[in-house]
């Protein structure tokens, strides 16, 4: 009778996996160094090995240590991935180094890999995200408690519109692109931006108005939001207004300068506008000289108001590149200033930048004995000059070094940045306080970058480096790329 058997089965325990060997088991972060964005992210792969040396296999429980990461943090959870191998990521919004320490089963493993969270202002990126059509004509501008605005020419619903970006003190994006203009029929070109203690800016272009072209400007709070409406900067409308520049007080007060008719050809022409985009002065031309045409107006201003006004003559008795000093008020101090007398046909393109002080620098493109080279002339706050005469920049004179510009931090010590135009390449020398080369030219476009130009230069938000903006080709026409240089 079967009924009252019973049958008794037993199973052997299923065995442990055996312990991960802290000397075999590898861990490796790829990249070792990423961008401290609290977006880019660290990847730590994790086989932990017997003492044979051979994977584990899956089911292990695995830990990082955050105090060791830190800055870093993890991000997500451990996966494991089945093969023995366990990958997770790590990622930060600080500058650091942090350590990837991993235990596994009570078991911290020897292999401890260090990564590095990275400033972005370590980076070579490409500004524009629309690359679409060619992006041109960049420039850029710098708030004196942190933050950076660049803005560009770039297509809109109709031909050419202007484009920003706006970043933070450590180079971080703030938001994606905006569109500045609002009026978009026919072209909105040559932007020009400027930024106050706050971070909220102005923008000023060139676009259509009832008699050719005129001058425009655009008002915005820290964000990048519009704050108001368009401006039209010139209240005489006859003939072509063209080729803006603004600055802007710390206390968001702004003066536009531009070129456009005068009694004799072009002049150049300014107006003064308070924090809320309201004009406090009626337009006002800036050389005393009309004979012939005055081009190329360039203005910087100190973080008080004062500010500097230069130029380029091009014809007449008194061919050259002048400039102009006025006070808050916008009264001239003193008389033009003629910073380069003559012109020979190489020379042009001033460009100017200004210490909190009052102290400037100016630069142009001008015959350096064998072609086009850069040339410089430091002055201090009284506009008087630092040197006896012009300084030469730039030391690699073969082809045509050309399309200068500058910028100088509070102190007074300035990058110059320009094109090599025989070798493709942005170049760049930084300078001291009194004037002298510190170190040697530099490389300053990526060495990637496929025909670079027009650079543009200004001192970063976290005020030890400088920001360079260039066009080059991105496989659509052209783009807007940034290179950060470290200061001295």
């Amino acid at each position: 009778d079967r009924t009252a058997e019973r049958v008794q089965l037993s199973f052997d325990d299923i065995p442990s996996p055996p312990d991960a060997d802290p000397g075999q088991s590898t861990v490796t972060v790829s990249p070792a160094s990423i961008l401290a964005d609290g977006v880019s992210a660290a990847m730590v792969t994790i086989v932990p090995k017997d003492v044979n040396g051979l994977p584990i296999g899956s089911g292990l429980l695995l830990s990082l240590d955050p105090t060791r990461i830190a800055p870093g943090t993890q991000s997500g959870s451990v996966q494991d991935m089945g093969d023995g191998t366990y990958i997770v990521y790590v990622v930060s919004t600080q500058i650091g180094q942090g350590v990837v320490e991993v235990e596994v089963g009570g078991t911290i493993l020897n292999a401890q890999p260090g990564v590095q969270f990275q400033s972005v202002l370590d980076s070579d990126f490409q500004v524009n995200v629309s690359a679409t059509g060619n992006q041109s004509q960049p420039a850029v501008g710098q708030a004196t408690n942190g933050g950076s605005v660049t803005v560009w020419q770039g297509a809109d619903v109709d031909g050419y519109g202007i484009i920003g970006r706006v970043f933070n003190a450590d180079g971080s994006l703030v938001g994606g692109e905006f569109t500045v203009n609002t009026t978009t029929t026919g072209d909105q070109t040559s932007p020009s931006v400027a930024v106050a203690a706050d971070r909220s800016f102005v923008v000023a272009w060139q676009g259509a108005d009832v008699d050719g072209s005129g001058i425009y400007a655009q008002l915005f709070d820290a964000a990048g939001q519009p704050v108001g409406g368009e401006i039209l900067v010139n209240l005489v409308e006859t003939g072509d207004q063209r080729d803006p520049h603004a600055i802007m007080a710390d206390d968001g007060s702004f003066v536009v300068v531009w070129q456009g008719p005068d009694s004799q050809n072009d002049g150049v022409h300014a107006r003064m506008f308070d924090a809320f985009g309201q004009p406090v002065s009626n337009e006002f031309l800036i050389n005393t000289d009309e004979s012939g045409n005055q081009d190329h107006p360039q203005a910087a201003m100190t973080s008080d108001g004062r500010f500097l006004v230069l130029w380029q003559t091009t014809s007449g008795f008194s061919q050259g590149i002048y400039a102009q000093l006025y006070n808050a008020a916008g009264a001239p101090v003193g008389t033009e200033t003629r910073v380069k007398s003559g012109l020979n046909g190489l020379e042009g393109l001033p460009r100017i930048a200004m210490s909190g002080t009052g102290a400037f620098t100016v630069v142009w493109q001008d015959s350096d004995g064998s072609g086009v080279g850069i040339v410089s002339r430091p002055y201090d706050e009284f506009g008087l000059p630092l040197t006896p005469g012009v300084l030469f920049v730039n030391t690699t004179i073969n082809g045509k070094q050309d399309q200068p510009d500058v910028a100088m931090d509070d102190s007074g010590q300035s990058l110059v940045v320009w094109r090599n135009k025989s070798n493709g390449e942005i170049c760049g020398q930084r300078f001291d306080t009194t004037a002298a080369p510190l170190g040697n030219e530099i490389l300053v476009s990526d060495p990637s970058a496929s025909s670079p130009k027009n650079p543009v230069a200004s001192l970063a938000g976290d005020g030890s480096n400088y920001i360079v903006l260039y066009e080059a080709l991105d496989g659509d026409g052209t783009g807007i790329f940034a290179s950060w240089v470290p200061l001295m």
